[in-house]
């Protein structure tokens, strides 16, 4: 078999089509990961995993979604689901919070990390009352049953990626364990942290005491409420 030499109008458009073959791969990576770890993944082979010694976490649960989506089929459950983390997706970029990942009826989120920022505390808790702001407009009647859980704390984090046909961005330690306790045992539309949280957002957000509950990950501690800023109707 005789191979066929291409000419140069030829080579022109393979290289155009590798190009937008390569850009859109990399589209599909930064989709996945967070720029700064999606550009050291393309650039090692290396295990992807650092240390956060401040980043703060948010763990928000649709209450009893199973309950208010149980006459739903199934598409209307996906298209329910999507409406909700689409919103917070949006206000995750308006926020400059870092989105890990979605799990059943639950959305991880970070401040922090990869890329550290002095405010990341104060971030999220402005994230966190978006996020209850925005289930309030999503059912203004409350007809559609929507409530939010969420819970979130700071402290050290270990962060890293997982998995090799199917990269993975995810978080571990004792401050992602605590805020999944803390959205577990929250109420229906609030914002549930401890009091070592409260005390840095002091003076700056209204928190109301809930009192004292046990963790797993921290034992006997003080609840509060986040409430809202200071100065905020």
């Amino acid at each position: 078999m005789v191979e066929r030499e291409l000419n140069l109008t030829e080579m022109v458009e393979l290289q155009e089509q590798l190009m937008a073959s390569q850009k859109e791969a990399d589209r599909l990576l930064r989709n996945i990961l967070p720029d700064s770890v999606a550009a050291r993944l393309k650039g090692s082979t290396e295990v992807i995993a650092d240390d956060f010694r401040e980043a703060t976490v948010l763990v928000a649960l649709v209450h009893d979604f199973t309950g208010l989506t149980r006459s739903l089929g199934a598409r209307q459950e996906v298209t329910l689901l999507n409406e909700i983390f689409c919103g917070f997706d949006e206000l995750a970029i308006k926020h400059g919070v870092e989105k890990i990942k979605t799990l059943e009826a639950g959305y991880l989120a970070a401040t922090g990390l990869p890329e550290p920022r002095p405010d990341h505390l104060e971030a999220m808790a402005d994230f966190a009352l978006a996020l209850q702001s925005l289930i309030v407009q999503l059912d203004p009647q409350g007809q559609r049953g929507l409530n939010l859980r969420i819970g979130l704390d700071t402290g050290p984090v270990v962060a890293g990626v997982i998995g090799r046909s199917r990269f993975s961005y995810d978080i571990w330690g004792d401050t992602v364990d605590a805020a999944w306790e803390l959205a577990h045992l929250g109420m229906p539309g609030s914002v549930q942290i401890n009091d070592a949280v409260r005390r840095r957002l002091e003076g700056r957000f209204l928190c109301e005491q809930r009192g004292e509950y046990y963790l797993k990950s921290k034992g006997a501690f003080q609840l509060h409420l986040l409430r809202g800023r200071r100065g905020k109707s």
